[in-house]
């Protein structure tokens, strides 16, 4: 099931799909999409990611920004979909609104991972359910009704992240700390590689930071710092040509051994040895099915 609004004035689209090879192609030739994926069944589901297999538990819900390169099996199914552009909804013009970025979208850490309790799954599946009646429904407020169905989507789960990441041990302020952080090392990462360069943006003291990021059980400032540039550097391997020089330059590394020897400390592969051995790996992933791609195509206008 494959459902699609769509604003081509405005280059703008909201959708949601429930099979991943009606899209998993498009998917990967169009620019800017965000996702909510949600394992609605009771069983562990798998979706590749970049380089790897994330395990989505029974009733979880993963967000990924667009940097991330997806990809489904056989082991996916039962996983839906809801994606959009940032102009269908600006994420990071709208934080105000829902206080997500640094905990759900653009942050430096791993792929956030919520699972939904008990106590609110049934008013997730009733918004589920609010979701799929107002997609059948093409009127001119439909799109306003998609996004205010959206922001409720993602403030709840939010609020069930901020929970589940330990969030509300902290201060309100020092939430913000902690998503300000994660947020400025996805912007700044190329330029700005030690804890210091952060906290004087911030304009607080790299131990306080530290402390700050203790509290809340995340990752050591550096170690976010660091994993941050690896995601990048694995994405140049893996989806350009560039050559290590090229991408050593790009990232902003004195040399190409700084880059390969901070590589090999986090992932035990050379640069070159983690290129081809996933490239050799992704050759064997699904690549969806070409037919309903061929059908499908128009809807998304690849080109």
């Amino acid at each position: 099931m494959l459902f699609l609004h769509e604003n081509k004035k405005q280059a703008s689209f909201f959708g949601y799909c429930d099979d991943w090879n009606l899209i998993q192609e498009a998917h990967m030739s169009r620019k800017g999409i965000l996702h909510i994926l949600w394992n609605r069944t009771s069983h562990s589901k798998s979706v590749y990611c970049d380089d790897q297999w994330i395990v989505l538990p029974a009733n979880s819900i993963a967000t990924l920004t667009s940097f991330y390169h997806l990809k489904m099996s056989e082991s996916s199914k039962g996983i839906v979909s809801f994606f959009f552009n940032r102009e269908f909804y600006c994420l990071r013009d709208h934080d105000h609104e829902i206080s997500c970025n640094g905990i759900l979208f653009f942050g430096a850490q791993s792929i956030p991972l919520i699972i939904i309790p008990q106590d609110k799954r049934k008013m997730f599946e009733s918004l589920w359910n609010v979701f799929m009646d107002e997609f059948k429904i093409q009127d001119i407020v439909q799109n306003e009704m998609l996004l205010a169905l959206l922001k409720r989507l993602i403030i709840q789960i939010t609020r069930i992240a901020k929970e589940s990441f330990h969030y509300n041990q902290l201060e309100p302020s020092r939430i913000d700390t902690v998503r300000k952080f994660h947020m400025l090392v996805d912007e700044h990462y190329k330029a700005k590689k030690k804890v210091s360069d952060y906290s004087l943006l911030m304009g607080i003291a790299a131990k306080t930071l530290t402390n700050i990021m203790l509290v809340a059980k995340q990752e050591s400032p550096l170690q976010v710092i660091h994993n941050r540039i690896i995601l990048e550097i694995k994405r140049l391997l893996l989806y350009s040509n560039k050559a290590l020089n090229e991408i050593s330059t790009e990232l902003q590394f004195e040399d190409i051994g700084q880059m390969a020897k901070l590589f090999k400390k986090k992932t035990g592969f050379s640069p070159i040895e983690f290129r081809r051995s996933i490239l050799k790996m992704q050759e064997q992933l699904p690549k969806g099915n070409p037919a309903i791609k061929k059908g499908k195509s128009d809807i998304y206008r690849l080109n």
